[in-house]
């Protein structure tokens, strides 16, 4: 199940159809969305995600630092 859009950069599925359904062991290629035959199922995966995301702590980028062992070739860098 997707419950937002796994490849934004591809058409095939947009946010309006999330969330989707796939069968993977009768459709690993993940082309018929089976949603509609088991909204149990995405109900309740939905639900746990909701209760998932509220218990995990956000926490900043490690993106956005300067690792500290990279730190003074970064400045070097910078200065030029």
């Amino acid at each position: 199940m997707y419950i937002k859009d796994p490849n934004p950069w591809n058409d095939d599925l947009t946010e309006k159809d999330m969330p989707v359904l796939f069968n993977i062991e009768h459709d690993p290629s993940e082309k018929y969305n089976v949603k509609s035959q088991h909204s149990d199922v995405v109900d309740r995966i939905v639900t746990l995600s909701e209760e998932h995301i509220k218990k995990v702590t956000k926490v900043p980028s490690q993106y956005d630092t300067i690792l500290p062992e990279y730190q003074s070739a970064y400045d070097s860098y910078k200065k030029k």
